[in-house]
């Protein structure tokens, strides 16, 4: 039970602490949430207090789109950003368009469905894509200006996205619903999937040389990081031995390479979280291990693919491209687009967005956490679903190789 000087804290079975806050979901209703993992009661105290205090501030400020809007345009005229005749003309479309549907609402009541809403509506009045993404751009830069100077947590633009000419839905995780409208065509289908990892398959078998060998199978890991293990690649680039736990089966994840400051940085705006291992995944880290040990100057905080020469940014896309070519996949890929087939396909298939959103590392505002299913229950569902929707296996025969 919590105690009075620490309401609302509760003690939880491994001695840590667990706290019940209320927060804003991703529709903008106030729900009661669990967050465990707590050191200390004072800890779990502050962060309860913390995130009540934001609800109330949205609760109870009020500042208008319309007002932070304006403020915004004139703030770029006056530092030189944009000239008279690109203020005037934002403001036209703005005034015509935006401003008639949003201009009322409280910016920090604005959530990612009414947005999503909005793009629609004006997809519905004929507006062409460029015009709706010419404006959604102008949302984009007033959100921010917001952030900045009236303390506003989120951008629900950013979050959202530019609207698709081929879509429906404008963002790949808002509702269950959305996905059911998105042509999976349009991402990397499992199918193409395969045939990437066919050829690497071929490439490890047709080599005699163990260095080339074990080079495509570290570049194909790497992919599979992205796609299966749903990771950003300067979390990828950053990853170490030490940051396995392979008796758990889960990599502990708290840095990523920052391309800003050319660096491993710890992981800022992002959660620190786990990332549960199937089987074959596991095996080829494994493997990686136990030929990186014969080197003389093996530690476990080695980076296992580094970032600079093979594994930069630079020459994983080129490889990537060069995948895709020799796999006759049309769509444009990009490292991050891996990671985000692999989120929407989970999604499209119904699996629990709660451990999605947990492992993928995703803002709680960026999720679909509505369901009640318990985190440790929906984690070990989605793992084994991997598996049997075929996305996991990456096919037995490719990692029977190593």
């Amino acid at each position: 039970m919590a105690n009075k000087r620490y309401p609302g804290v509760y003690p939880d079975k491994d001695g840590t602490y667990y706290i019940k806050p209320r927060i804003k979901d991703v529709f903008g209703k106030t729900k009661q949430t669990t967050i465990r993992g707590f050191k200390t009661q004072k800890e779990s105290s502050e962060t309860k207090q913390e995130m009540q205090n934001k609800v109330t501030m949205a609760e109870s400020s009020y500042v208008s789109y319309e007002q932070v809007f304006k403020e915004n345009l004139e703030f770029k005229l006056q530092k030189g950003k944009i000239g008279k005749s690109t203020y005037n003309s934002c403001l036209g479309r703005n005034t015509l368009h935006i401003l008639p549907e949003i201009g009322n609402i409280n910016i920090y009541n604005l959530t990612a469905e009414n947005y999503k809403n909005l793009q629609i509506k004006l997809k519905d009045k004929g507006l062409n894509i460029r015009t709706i993404n010419g404006l959604h751009s102008d949302v984009v830069s007033t959100l921010k200006y917001a952030t900045l100077f009236y303390k506003l947590e989120y951008n629900v633009a950013m979050m959202i996205g530019p609207l698709y000419k081929d879509r429906d839905n404008i963002n790949s995780f808002t509702t269950l619903d959305d996905m059911k409208k998105i042509d999976k065509a349009n991402s990397l289908s499992p199918e193409e999937w395969e045939k990437m990892i066919k050829i690497f398959e071929t490439k490890i078998q047709n080599t005699n040389d163990i260095e080339d060998k074990n080079i495509y199978i570290k570049d194909m890991l790497f992919f599979v990081c992205e796609y299966i293990l749903m990771m950003r690649i300067g979390e990828v680039q950053a990853l170490s031995y030490d940051a396995i736990l392979f008796d758990k089966k889960v990599i502990f994840l708290n840095k990523a390479y920052s391309k800003g400051v050319k660096d491993i940085t710890p992981l800022k705006n992002r959660k620190t979280r786990f990332i549960y291992l199937p089987e074959n995944v596991l095996n080829l880290f494994k493997y990686c291990l136990g030929e990186d040990r014969k080197f003389n100057n093996f530690k476990t905080t080695n980076y296992i693919f580094g970032w600079t020469n093979h594994f930069s940014r630079t020459n994983v896309l080129r490889r990537l491209k060069n995948v895709q070519k020799e796999a006759g996949i049309e769509e444009n890929l990009t490292n991050h687009k891996l990671r985000h087939a692999s989120i929407s396909d989970m999604l499209y298939e119904k699996q629990d967005p709660t451990a999605i959103a947990t492992m993928a590392g995703h803002n709680k505002e960026m999720t679909l956490n509505v369901y009640n299913q318990t985190l440790e229950k929906a984690t070990q569902n989605l793992v084994t679903n991997l598996d049997k929707i075929g996305r996991a296996s990456c096919r037995e025969r490719v990692f029977g190789l190593v």
